[in-house]
């Protein structure tokens, strides 16, 4: 399986991480965009062994993560965000199961490890916090 995303990155200033399926990550905020690709071979975006330099070199430690499928592909990024020390803000009304059992389960275990559970007018704001974080 072969996936591939793209990348909107800021210049540095004000910016805001959000990682979403498949594997894309997008900074928010900043003068300039850049847009690279980062892909991935399975569900998980951290199988990619850039992702975790990306992440680094932006800087940021709280995440807003949304996307499909939640107990796939939210799930696994979810868990490799939070045990890489990211604080991650779910977005609820952003993420979709396909069981609901299990994307509930993906729900608990951010609650469970400090993450907030967000709807989009949530992130909408407190974009500026969030961002400045």
């Amino acid at each position: 399986m072969n996936m591939s995303s793209r990348v909107i990155r800021g210049d540095g200033r004000g910016q805001k991480l959000t990682v979403s399926m498949p594997g894309q990550v997008k900074v928010l905020g900043g003068s300039h965009e850049h847009v690279m690709d980062v892909e991935k071979q399975a569900f998980d975006v951290f199988t990619n062994p850039n992702i975790d330099a990306l992440l680094k070199a932006l800087g940021k430690r709280e995440i807003v993560l949304y996307g499909v499928v939640t107990e796939i592909c939210v799930d696994r990024a979810a868990r490799g965000l939070i045990q890489r020390g990211y604080r991650v803000n779910l977005v609820q009304d952003a993420i979709q199961h396909l069981n609901s059992e299990l994307g509930s389960a993906t729900i608990d275990y951010v609650r469970q490890h400090q993450g907030q559970i967000l709807s989009t007018g949530d992130v909408l704001e407190d974009l500026p916090r969030i961002a400045a974080a």
